[in-house]
């Protein structure tokens, strides 16, 4: 029997925690080369006992989901996942002057480094237009901010195995007339009127961060996949999306106003899109 071989089990999960400094992808490669190690990992006390001492939630249960875990919390997307835009604009409100919300092209670059890390996650963009516009044209509306910022997430690198990578949930007024009653703290943007869009992250059955309480039973009616070509049209659909919102604003108070691509249901629709290959 060797040295190893003797030494106690909770001697061998220090050893496994000294390797997982350097990387959970170590540990993880250092469970598949040590038997001992794997059949103690295969013990969901043992595994629980690690998950719990690095802070991970309950529904993590395994080292490359703890690794995903690890990434979204250095990410900071725990703290803030949404990306603001200018007022009645598509455009992106990078440095925060109109919407409050600072630190976007930070926020975008985690998303996409995490989503190169791990080659099997999905990331919703869920878009929303705020009370401040007319609901039939908000999912429409809301459609093309979620283009922009899906044409700031494509890269090369993530589009891996033709995976649709990249889900564009563009929501109607229901979400924001939700969110206004809300006490959760994500809530002020929807109280001025203001949209949004949140980012989420996904992997197996995960999802980061967790959505606040104005999403509990809410279904996205409309929901898109992102290919290459949507990138190089978002400036067609975001010019498209402003002149349909001006001119609402510019006859708010008339019924003149008629778009002939909207249908008779557009009034409360919701548009959600994959994004991907």
């Amino acid at each position: 029997m060797s040295s190893f071989d003797r030494l106690p089990h909770e001697s061998v999960v220090c050893i496994g925690e000294w390797v997982s400094a350097f990387g959970l992808e170590d540990f993880a490669r250092f469970r598949g080369t040590c038997k001992r190690m794997r059949d103690l990992l295969g013990q969901p006390v043992v595994m629980a006992q690690i998950i719990q001492e690095r802070g991970a939630p309950q529904n993590v249960s395994t080292l490359e989901e703890l690794a995903f875990f690890e990434s979204i919390k250095e990410s900071g997307l725990l703290q803030e996942n949404r990306l603001g835009f200018e007022m009645a604009s598509t455009e992106i409100d990078f440095d925060g002057s109109e919407s409050g919300l600072e630190d976007a092209p930070e926020r975008i670059e985690a998303v996409k480094k995490i989503m190169k890390r791990f080659s099997k996650t999905t990331v919703s963009v869920d878009a929303h237009c705020g009370t401040a516009g007319p609901r039939r044209i908000a999912s429409r509306f809301s459609h093309s901010r979620g283009l922009e910022v899906c044409s700031h997430l494509h890269e090369p690198y993530l589009e891996g195995n033709r995976q649709e990578r990249v889900i564009l949930n563009a929501w109607g007024r229901q979400i924001s007339d939700l969110a206004v009653l809300s006490s959760h703290p994500q809530s002020e943007l929807a109280r001025t009127g203001m949209g949004w869009v949140d980012l989420y992250v996904q992997f197996g059955s995960l999802e980061f961060p967790s959505r606040p309480d104005f999403y509990e039973e809410q279904v996205c009616e409309s929901v898109t996949n992102y290919h290459r070509d949507e990138a190089s049209s978002s400036v067609r659909n975001r010019a498209s999306a402003v002149n349909i919102l001006f001119g609402f604003m510019m006859d708010s108070d008339s019924d003149s106003y008629t778009e002939e691509s909207h249908s008779d249901n557009d009034e409360d629709e919701d548009e959600t899109m994959y994004v991907g290959d």
